[in-house]
């Protein structure tokens, strides 16, 4: 399979154009890791400015105040990243100046290499990736660090609903270095990619309305509501259960005495 459509209909090309480039930082054995240094930051190369992270300076002011009021930006964990100091609002204004062009994360609860990584999208749109997900990552259930993504990809690991070789086999390409399978399901979210017999999305999320809409049901990707939600309130999550509840709830009859009357 040469090509895939990702979440928002665009069609991936092969794994050599989709995946290959500012995807993962490799160890000395050419392995990707996607985990954060000790101290939550990853090096840089201070004031090595990347093109595609130049800023619009026109939206500099309201990206500022997005930047300081948000919780993901953590003003004495930055500070201690970039070796200096400042009040809150400078140092906002420093890292969409400086600090993010030289992979510097504004906290420890949004790695931005690892959204970098995990959203190519973003990276070639030259959006900041912190104001991204500010304005509209959050709402698309994107994750800002590898922690939340293993903490649902063991939920999903966990269930039993998901079958990692048919999600390869349909997938086409090798999943991003460092994710596994279940983790580059949830970062890919694709509501339409079969993960085995077991939990068919399309099916669940036709027969629920509550899976994608608005609220805290809505978790992205549907076997993440099943596990909180559906599962509970015994969901049926795939055409061959319906089938099985409708014949056991079929009237019992004597054909004999049907045929008799």
């Amino acid at each position: 399979m040469s090509s895939r459509k990702r979440h928002d209909g665009s069609v991936q090309a092969g794994a050599a154009e989709t995946r290959k480039h500012k995807r993962m930082a490799t160890d000395d054995a050419g392995q990707g890791k996607l985990e954060p240094e000790p101290d939550g930051q990853h090096p840089g190369q201070p004031g090595a400015i990347e093109p595609d992270l130049v800023r619009n300076s026109s939206e500099t002011p309201d990206a500022e105040r997005l930047v300081a009021a948000g919780e993901l930006f953590d003003d004495e964990f930055y500070a201690r990243g970039a070796g200096i100091a400042g009040s809150r609002a400078e140092l906002a204004a420093h890292y969409l100046a400086t600090g993010e062009a030289a992979m510097l994360s504004p906290s420890a609860e949004f790695d931005l290499r690892f959204y970098r990584d995990t959203n190519p999208d973003v990276v070639k749109t030259g959006a900041s990736p912190l104001l991204h997900y500010l304005k509209h990552g959050r709402t698309e259930h994107r994750y800002p660090n590898r922690r939340r993504l293993r903490r649902d990809a063991e939920q999903v690991e966990a269930s039993g609903l998901f079958d990692a070789r048919v999600y390869a086999w349909d997938r086409g390409i090798a999943a991003l270095p460092g994710l596994s399978d279940a983790e580059d399901y949830l970062t890919m979210r694709n509501h339409h990619a079969p993960i085995g017999e077991a939990f068919d999305s399309d099916f669940y999320m036709r027969a629920y309305d509550d899976v994608l809409g608005t609220g805290a049901a809505n978790r992205g990707m549907p076997i993440l509501h099943y596990i909180d939600i559906g599962r509970a309130q015994n969901r049926v999550h795939n055409g061959h259960q319906l089938f099985a509840q409708i014949e056991a709830g079929r009237p019992r009859f004597n054909e004999r005495y049907t045929k008799a009357l």
